[in-house]
């Protein structure tokens, strides 16, 4: 007799029907068995694959990073380890970047914050340095009677490098003597009237100081009030002798902002075997290394010269090797180390005087000391990269850069014509040179390592507009016959 089931009410059959579809279940629930069986084996077989590949990919990291590493045979821009791989999210590509990184521990530090990494962000970063905007008179027309309070007001933004910083503000109007007042929003690190301030060569007293900090931009208001105005018979004769209308001087008004800064750089230097090489430049079919092995690296001149790159900021500091790459252990070489100024127009103002310049040299460069403006002070220190000696510019050549920055300086002061300024006078001078072969180096395919620099220095930037100021009526009656 068939029965009905509780669940759906259907009807299940007699027993013959019942026992076929025990027996269809009993085949369905062993197929199922087989299936799950064979996924857990093949899924068990997959872990011990990668639990053993993992181990595999930590001995050669620690083998690669212990050894020196940080210079790996580079296959893509990605392997440079400053830019992303782009094959993130599918399995293929993140085993990829796995052996990658194994191959080029520079792909793992680079995630770790080191300095071509810094550098690389910094260059992104078009802030770094101190900015005046427009200033805004409390007259209009910028049109003043004799007498009349002059008041001037900028905006200061500014972010830099160095970990804490001052930055000193001032105010003048050209040719006369007339000290202003001065007033500076923000956090100061000193009021006005409290010292000579070394970084003015006029020896200024009448200034403001503000602290900024590395990471942390600052936008701070600057206004200079003149309370007791200007008298036409107090400015110079000379800013009248070509103006046939007496009784009115075009003056020029400037907000002047001196600060420290710090600009850094890196150039990657790819080094081989020479007998390598030599095989490569022999053959027919691949005379360029670097495509032989399939390097792409953005900083890879059409000579074979490596462009450096440097950190954004009002200068630019150039570490620069001469000869095409790779280099081998049996040649001699030149490093030329220069500063000129930033591309662009948004650094507005000149070199003053430069504090330090270093250059860090990696152990497997040999720096030949008596062929070089640079001296090795003993300083050094080790990262990710490996060991790096710290070689300071020659106090002499240090002499001579602020030379020429002080002798910009007063040329433009004294002088009536625009003259050229410290860093356009550095592009005429010679750079930096020093010559330096390579320890012995057995690697068949190219692989770097690098040079880094940094200059500290003090910099100088101003915003200028004219005023005009009348003279009254009844001056020009008491000074009349």
């Amino acid at each position: 007799m068939a029965k009905d089931n509780f669940w759906t009410r259907a009807s299940e059959g007699g027993a013959r029907e019942q026992a076929a579809g025990i027996i269809g279940r009993g085949k369905a629930y062993s197929g199922w068995n087989l299936i799950k069986r064979f996924i857990i084996t093949v899924l068990s077989i997959v872990i011990a694959i990668a639990f053993f590949g993992l181990i595999i990919v930590g001995a050669l990291f620690a083998f690669n990073l212990f050894t020196g590493g940080g210079a790996g045979l580079v296959k893509t821009e990605a392997q440079v380890g400053l830019e992303e791989t782009g094959a993130g999210r599918q399995a293929a590509g993140f085993f990829k970047n796995i052996r990658d990184i194994v191959i080029n521990p520079e792909l793992a530090v680079a995630q770790a914050g080191t300095f071509e990494t810094q550098v690389r962000k910094d260059n992104e970063n078009e802030n770094l340095g101190v900015f005046l905007e427009d200033i805004v008179f409390n007259s209009a027309k910028k049109l003043y009677d004799e007498g009349r309070p002059i008041t001037g007001k900028a905006r200061l933004r500014s972010e830099s490098l160095l970990e804490e910083s001052n930055v000193k503000v001032t105010c003048r109007i050209k040719g006369v003597n007339t000290i202003p007042s001065i007033f500076v929003s923000g956090l100061k690190a000193t009021g006005a009237f409290t010292g000579f301030a070394t970084l003015f060569d006029e020896g200024v007293k009448n200034y403001q100081e503000i602290i900024i900090f590395k990471g942390k931009p600052s936008i701070n208001t600057v206004l200079c009030e003149f309370k007791e105005g200007l008298f036409i018979k107090d400015i110079p004769f000379e800013i009248f002798e070509l103006k046939s209308d007496k009784d009115l001087a075009t003056l020029i008004f400037e907000v002047i902002a001196v600060y420290p800064f710090e600009t850094r750089t890196f150039s990657r230097v790819y080094y081989m075997n020479n007998e390598a090489l030599r095989e490569v430049f022999l053959d027919p079919e691949n005379t360029d290394p670097f495509e032989k092995f399939g390097i792409k690296d953005s900083l890879i001149q059409r000579d074979g010269t490596i462009k450096p790159e440097p950190t954004t900021g009002p200068i630019q500091f150039s570490i620069y090797i001469t000869d095409p790459q790779p280099l081998t252990n049996e040649g001699e070489y030149f490093l030329e180390v220069g500063i000129i100024p930033s591309s662009g127009t948004k650094w507005k103002g000149d070199l003053k005087q430069v504090d330090s310049l270093e250059i860090h040299i990696p152990n497997r460069i040999n720096l030949q000391e008596e062929n070089c403006d640079f001296q090795n002070l003993g300083s050094s220190y080790t990262d990710e990269e490996g060991k790096f000696t710290v070689y300071t510019l020659k106090a002499e050549q240090t002499a001579r850069v602020n030379k020429v920055c002080e002798d910009a300086r007063v040329e433009n002061e004294t002088t009536k014509i625009i003259s050229d300024t410290c860093l356009d006078k550095l592009k005429k001078e010679p750079p930096f040179v020093c010559r330096f072969t390579l320890e012995e180096v057995d690697n068949i395919e190219p692989e770097f390592t690098y040079i880094r620099g940094k200059v500290n220095y003090v910099f100088q930037t101003s915003k200028a507009d004219t005023i005009n100021i009348i003279r009254r009526q009844s001056s020009v009656e008491e000074v009349s016959p």
